[in-house]
């Protein structure tokens, strides 16, 4: 193992008198020594200029994605919803949430398209149509597998180039996929970032013993650059909310591949802590009335997109991820511990 890749990069928090070298060394091998791998996001939690005890206050993945999927899997549980992309917008659909809408189930050339219980070949889907769609696996993740196409007058454009019906069967071989037409988002979230559907993801969880669900703290994705995904695995910026204003926190973060700790948008100059979220509030009831029906599921990662008429839940995952909460807001293994009667 090449411990020298984790112990060193440009802190995120300049400001801070930061950890020798050799304190920094010292902090990743006692990492392996009691999680098995060093911690690939110690300099992004700022653990470079934190003490031991406020390092404790956070979740290593390892042992969070362990009671994660603990309290979320079930021999029969309903998780199969949230990792299916074509069942989450029934779902939504059923429960009179608004979800991304799903005009074509693509698999083998033949697109199902729901409005009529139909099939077609991709081909004449791809005529019949007009308008921009995201084409999504249909159980991708971290912003994988999804190519945005635009339907005109019979041509085909795949992420802004000429293509064909035999480009996106071959894009989509051996898997199925859903065409899903694009978000129009509210015009204070384009003007963050116009290029990508920046996202929420709003964590809501349930308290073991009481039933009841709350909010964990959570945090508003933007791309950036050319991008048309948010991921900050594709090189988005990750900002935490501060429930209390509906404000953005002070800083964004970037994963270390593509940059630090940011107070402003890259691209749009927007200062973060001078953003409020709209429809806030309601995204906030929307998410824990869906978590409500899923009553076997622990905790739940929404992503959520704002248009001008009001929240869109584009996915639920069980199996989200705390380092961007983390990153974003401080250590939250207490919070997560405390629902789970761990604390």
């Amino acid at each position: 193992m090449n411990l020298n890749r984790w112990c060193s990069h440009k802190s995120y928090y300049p400001e801070l008198k930061p950890k020798s070298k050799l304190r920094i060394y010292f902090d990743q091998i006692l990492q392996v020594y009691k999680f098995g791998y060093p911690n690939e996001y110690y300099f992004s939690y700022g653990f470079d200029v934190k003490s031991s005890k406020q390092m404790d206050e956070y979740f290593h993945y390892g042992p969070f994605m362990q009671l994660r999927d603990k309290y979320n899997l079930s021999q029969h549980g309903s998780t199969c919803i949230l990792r299916n992309k074509f069942f989450f917008g029934m779902f939504c659909d059923y429960l009179g949430i608004k979800s991304g809408e799903i005009l074509g189930l693509l698999s083998d050339n033949r697109v199902f398209q729901p409005s009529t219980k139909q099939s077609i070949v991709l081909d004449d889907f791809c005529k019949s149509n007009n308008g921009e769609f995201f084409v999504k696996k249909i159980d991708g993740e971290c912003g994988k597998g999804i190519f945005k196409l635009l339907l005109k007058d019979g041509n085909i454009y795949l992420d802004g180039k000429n293509s064909d019906v035999s480009e996106i069967d071959n894009l989509c071989e051996r898997s199925t996929y859903i065409i899903q037409r694009t978000v129009v988002q509210h015009p204070d979230m384009a003007k963050l970032h116009p290029q990508s559907l920046n996202t929420m993801r709003l964590v809501t969880i349930k308290n073991i013993n009481t039933g009841q669900i709350s909010i964990l703290p959570s945090i508003l994705r933007i791309g950036t650059g050319s991008s048309y995904v948010d991921n900050t695995s594709q090189g988005g910026v990750a900002v935490g909310i501060d429930f209390s204003t509906g404000n953005l926190k002070t800083h964004g973060f970037l994963k270390p591949q593509f940059g630090g700790r940011v107070d402003r948008h890259p691209d749009s100059n927007i200062k973060f802590d001078e953003f409020q979220i709209p429809f806030l509030n309601q995204a906030i009831e929307q998410a824990k009335f869906l978590h409500s029906k899923l009553p076997d599921i622990h905790s739940i990662g929404w992503d959520i997109a704002i248009s001008p008429e009001g929240p869109v839940f584009i996915e639920g995952n069980d199996n989200w991820e705390i380092n961007g909460p983390q990153i974003c807001n401080g250590g939250l293994k207490k919070q997560f511990l405390e629902c789970l009667a761990l604390f």
